[in-house]
């Protein structure tokens, strides 16, 4: 099956890649056309060099909340009342078809990856996502991380818990349910951006956790030097508080990801040359990518395009 995507081929030999997800309520088109507003007269490609493969990834990302309200618990003498939006044994089709989707962009994600990694290697293939897209793209990364994990350990001969699952859907074989402000908005909820970062928040903790962080130290020491998170968020987003960036940032450091967080003043929820410049100086000061997109990052940043 042919993979969904707009891409702009490296015009010199490959030696990275740039996978791009959108938002919600978006797609590889629009995303591009923004970055493409934001960066001109200069482009992406100018950017990250000519060496560099960028690809902007379609996926099935959920774009709306479902109609019927969340269901309620019954409530027992031992656990207060909440409520659920995802539960994989559900028999509503709105959970069923939202988990779906997840699994299909995490396949999707993880397809591109694979064919990206055997051009240049591993270290050098990046994810850039936005929204909704990062939560695909950390919540992809988490289920590889376990999955090598866990085959290097059953190498060794060490009882991992869980198991490796088949199929497109394998990483929802068990149950999830996550509180929500149902409690205080008595029970009416509308599809707001609040909650719907809550939904992006169930997403992250059930694929990342197994209810507590990697056991082996050796584990998290690798997921740290592997994985670095650059998080970016606007101090005038109206859309996504700084409190949720905040508690992103502290989840992904929960389970093992280097991540830190860079807020920029005056700047809101939409994509802006400044936010762009911004991760780009998180990827330098990372010390990530080779020589050749780091030399045309630097250009940028140091001609002062971004």
């Amino acid at each position: 099956m042919a993979l969904p995507r707009r891409f702009t081929k490296a015009t010199q030999e490959q030696t990275s890649s740039f996978i791009f997800l959108h938002d919600k309520n978006s797609s590889s088109k629009t995303l591009s056309q923004n970055i493409t507003r934001a960066l001109a007269p200069r482009t992406l490609t100018d950017t990250l060099g000519p060496s560099t493969n960028i690809i902007f990834l379609d996926a099935p990302i959920l774009t709306s909340l479902p109609n019927t309200p969340p269901r309620q618990q019954r409530r027992t003498q031992e656990e207060p009342q909440r409520c659920t939006w995802f539960s994989a044994d559900s028999s509503s089709a709105a959970d069923a078809t939202s988990w779906k989707e997840l699994s299909v962009c995490m396949n999707l994600l993880e397809r591109v990856v694979t064919e990206e990694s055997a051009r240049v290697g591993r270290e050098n293939v990046f994810l850039v996502g936005v929204g909704m897209g990062f939560a695909v793209a950390a919540a992809a990364k988490r289920r590889n991380e376990e999955e090598e994990n866990k085959e290097e350990d059953e190498e060794e001969g060490e009882e991992v818990d869980g198991e490796k699952g088949e199929g497109e859907e394998s990483a929802f074989a068990s149950g999830y349910s996550t509180p929500t402000l149902c409690e205080e908005q008595n029970n009416d909820q509308a599809p707001t951006s609040d909650l719907m970062l809550r939904r992006i928040k169930a997403f992250l903790e059930y694929i990342l956790q197994r209810g507590h962080p990697p056991p082996y130290a050796r584990t998290c020491d690798r997921i740290d030097s592997a994985t670095p998170v650059v998080l970016v968020h606007g101090a005038d987003d109206e859309q996504v508080s700084f409190a949720h960036a905040k508690e992103a940032q502290e989840t992904l450091r929960h389970f093992g990801f280097a991540a830190t967080l860079r807020i920029v003043e005056g700047e809101t929820h939409e994509l802006s040359r400044r936010l762009m410049g911004e991760l780009m100086d998180g990827f330098m000061s990372r010390g990530l990518g080779n020589g050749d997109v780091r030399g045309a990052v630097g250009g940028m940043l140091l001609g002062g395009w971004l």
